[in-house]
């Protein structure tokens, strides 16, 4: 069988390290299989260890690859601050060794225990059978996500009937309520990995789960400073997945202060079925504006993730993207292997 052409490029991509279930070396290997020529790996909170290391370096195919974090963080303080809850920031070329984004990502992955044990006992109260050691079970690292918890909901065929229920109620609330219609008619876009964080995995959600604030995180501009002081480019993370946090009009104001170097004009996954098109629309408006850096990217968690993406247009937007940008950026290539 013909490989295809490594010509597509996803600049945020996870691994177990955060919660993507491969590992760096299965997911070069995806990447090589499916026609992915770079890969940038991006995880939550998370710093490559001395086994991913290992595992890119130790890689002799054709696929590119660049080491970079994705970094939670409260929407900037001039539009809401901690009280509208966390966005994404992906922090591309950073020195993975820079003591300050080492010491945040040891603290993140500490609240993040936290809130795993807060939101364990939400789940219990709604009916659930889950425990932490649940979680603890079906998580690769301490650097426990939602999507942990929701796998692990899936220990205890029970709770197939605990779903069901709130299901049920939140379309029957839905019908009287506009707001939660609005939210019924996306879910349904989106497709049934997201019903979950509609229902009862997060604060907005049908059945909110607790506020957990973490002192490790910080506002979007203390972010960016620190992506930035660790050498690399601070790029907004698929920002238009979750406007009640972030609108349009927030973003640009955090551009106009300088708290941008890029915007993820759109990613392709199989997380979700939601049409893109307007985010897309508006990010490259903005990127236009004021001169940023656009990528694409998977933000693959799966196998089947890479799959949907180079399928997708956003793969043939893709092409071309790294080269672009190392044209006009003078960063580090220490932890990338790209030429």
């Amino acid at each position: 069988m013909t490989k295809p052409d490594l010509k597509f490029e996803s600049l945020h991509s996870h691994t177990t390290l955060s919660d993507g279930v491969m590992k760096h070396g299965e997911v070069l290997a995806a990447a090589e299989a499916l026609g992915v020529g770079v890969i940038g790996f991006a995880d939550h909170d998370a710093l490559p260890d001395q086994e991913a290391l290992a595992a890119v370096r130790a890689y002799a195919g054709p696929v590119q690859w660049t080491l970079g974090v994705e970094l939670s963080s409260y929407v900037p303080a001039s539009v809401g601050g901690p009280e509208r809850g966390a966005v994404h920031i992906l922090g591309l070329f950073v020195d993975i060794q820079n003591r300050a984004l080492v010491e945040f990502c040891a603290a993140a992955e500490a609240s993040r225990l936290d809130r795993m044990k807060a939101y364990v006992k939400h789940l219990q109260s709604l009916g659930f059978v889950i425990s932490e050691a649940d979680v603890l079970a079906v998580a690769p690292s301490k650097n426990i996500a939602s999507p942990h918890m929701v796998k692990a909901l899936a220990l205890h065929t029970d709770n197939k009937v605990v779903m069901a229920r709130i299901e049920r109620e939140f379309r029957e609330a839905a019908a009287h309520d506009d707001v939660l219609a609005t939210k019924l008619a996306q879910t349904l876009a989106d497709g049934p990995n997201q019903w979950p964080y509609t229902l009862f995995m997060g604060s907005r959600s049908f059945r909110p789960a607790p506020v957990v604030k973490s002192s490790a995180l910080l506002p979007y501009e203390d972010s960016v400073k620190l992506i930035r002081a660790a050498g690399g480019l601070a790029v907004a993370a698929h920002w238009y997945l979750e406007p009640d946090k972030m609108t349009e009009a927030d973003l640009e104001a955090v551009i106009k202060a300088g708290g941008l170097d890029g915007i993820e004009i759109e990613v392709e996954n199989v997380i979700n079925d939601r049409d893109l098109t307007d985010g897309a629309i508006a990010s490259r408006k903005l990127v236009d504006r004021y001169g940023l850096i656009p990528t694409w990217g998977s933000d693959s968690h799966t196998r089947a993730d890479l799959e949907a993406f180079v399928k997708s247009h956003v793969a043939q937007d893709s092409i071309g993207q790294t080269a672009r940008l190392l044209e006009r950026h003078d960063v580090s290539l220490r932890w990338s292997h790209l030429h």
